[in-house]
């Protein structure tokens, strides 16, 4: 029983990989764009902004066409001159869409965690962070599948210890 009940653990763990790996890169990129804007606000709007709170979906908006829909970051800010700014959020790609203390485009430079001006700028439509629904369908069909054979197998043993009882105690008698 102590092997099985290893062996579904290990199951489980090897199972989840994927999703947590996901969710820590989900919030490692929400730190470093709220990392890269305090110190774009201090390169280009010459102001020390005390409060950045980035927001990114986790579920990406789901769309007929494959990358159809823009996968969004959303910052509101203490900033007098830029209270609220959005950009595309991508596995590949970070950027801002419109910043109004530059007329420049910028991309996020994950080694160096600031935002690199670029004249222009071009996105790859299938470029989006987060997980695809149909994705978290496939997680929500693997778990439910694994937790009905974990149930099932729990039941069948719990079902042979109580018929070997039952039938000791028919012998006994």
């Amino acid at each position: 029983m102590r092997r099985k009940a290893i062996w579904f653990t290990i199951v489980f763990i090897v199972i989840s990989i994927p999703m947590i790996k996901e969710l820590y890169q989900d919030y490692q990129a929400n730190m470093m764009i709220e990392r890269a804007l305090h110190q774009l606000f201090i390169d280009y709007c010459h102001e020390n902004v005390e409060k950045i709170e980035v927001k990114t979906r986790l579920v990406q908006s789901s769309s007929i066409m494959p990358g159809g829909v823009d996968h969004k970051w959303h910052a509101i800010t203490s900033s007098s001159k830029v209270p609220e700014m959005w950009g595309h959020h991508g596995k590949d790609v970070i950027s801002i869409f419109d910043f109004p203390c530059s007329k420049k485009y910028f991309v996020l430079d994950r080694e160096e965690e600031k935002f690199i001006p670029k004249e222009n700028l071009i996105l790859d439509g299938t470029d989006n962070a987060g997980f695809h629904p149909l994705h978290l369908l496939f997680y929500f069909t693997v778990y439910c599948v694994y937790f009905l054979t974990l149930f099932l197998y729990v039941l069948i043993v719990y079902m042979k210890k109580w018929n070997t009882r039952k039938r000791l105690n028919k012998k006994d008698k």
